[in-house]
């Protein structure tokens, strides 16, 4: 068994990514992740505060992965299109941690920051605050859903043609929204 003093935040939080990976987010406990680290619970928490820090700490490091769009990207629906096909790769790298996407909002510092950007690219582009932040919660909806739908067992491949088929219809029909309320 390893000691506590080779434990980590980042070492726990990497264990328990790869032991959502394998047997989904509903596996992942501290006890079974201690039995994974060879620990006892208890040392986790000198890592992870609670529970809720570690299924913090899995979604952040989930959506490091996430490549983000070029620096000079500033069309709005480029911009979602990228972030959209930039998670929904990553979500169907990771299907077992999908369900803490569906289950739980990102409100990590680093994902903030990143959403704070994505508003502010939908601003810039016409939408108002309110309009803009339910954009992306549409968009993450169907992203989201569509990697839980594309990895289950029916399918072994994610179809990508279908995603880029409702990621354009979903995008288009928002830029088509974005024109009438410009012209009123």
């Amino acid at each position: 068994p390893r000691t506590r003093s080779a434990l980590s935040r980042e070492r726990v939080i990497a264990q328990a990514v790869a032991l959502a990976d394998e047997k989904g987010v509903a596996a992942l406990s501290m006890r079974a992740l201690a039995g994974r680290l060879g620990v006892e619970a208890m040392s986790l928490y000198h890592h992870v505060p609670s529970k809720a820090a570690l299924l913090d700490g899995v979604h952040e490091r989930i959506l490091a992965r996430v490549p983000p769009p070029p620096a000079h990207e500033h069309d709005w629906r480029r911009y979602a299109a990228h972030q959209a096909q930039a998670l929904h790769a990553t979500l169907c790298a990771h299907p077992g941690a999908i369900g803490l996407f569906v289950a739980r909002p990102a409100a990590t510092a680093s994902s903030l920051a990143r959403l704070d950007a994505y508003l502010d690219v939908l601003v810039r582009a016409g939408f108002s605050r309110p309009e803009a932040v339910q954009v992306v919660h549409v968009v993450m909806a169907f992203v989201v859903g569509h990697a839980s739908w594309a990895v289950g067992p029916a399918h072994g491949e994610p179809p990508a043609a279908e995603f880029r088929f409702g990621l354009d219809a979903l995008l288009t029909g928002l830029a088509a929204r974005l024109r009438r309320s410009r012209a009123r």
